[in-house]
């Protein structure tokens, strides 16, 4: 009985190790290099923040050549273009906030997250 015990003690503290470096490994994919597919690639837009914490996992889409291609009036088939954004977070104007950067926040399917912020 003894033996299983500290079989099973063993496996215990096996898996605890395991689950507290996964967060080491994933934390290291942060500075892998962009990743050019098809014509175009992608950086990360913001620092990684200390381990534990918060933070932003937003990309941007660059050409080759890491230049931000123009945005563009018409969205591509299947996604929302400005209008549609526009309207969803009911900004004033499309020259309202000329040059200003809107973050949307994904919550999960809140249905009060208008209100809560």
């Amino acid at each position: 009985m003894s033996r299983v015990r500290g079989g099973l003690g063993v496996a215990l503290a096996l898996a605890t190790i395991a689950a507290f470096s996964i967060p080491a490994v994933a934390s290291s994919a942060a500075t892998l290099p962009d990743v050019a597919v098809g014509g175009v690639s992608h950086r990360a837009v913001c620092t990684p923040g200390p381990a534990g914490t918060a933070r932003c996992h937003a990309h941007v889409v660059t050409g080759r050549d890491g230049v931000t291609p123009r945005a563009s009036a018409l969205a591509p088939s299947g996604a929302y273009g400005p209008a549609q954004l526009r309207g969803a977070y009911e900004l004033p104007s499309t020259t309202a906030g000329s040059g200003q950067t809107v973050a949307i926040v994904d919550a999960y399917a809140e249905p009060s997250i208008v209100t809560d912020l």
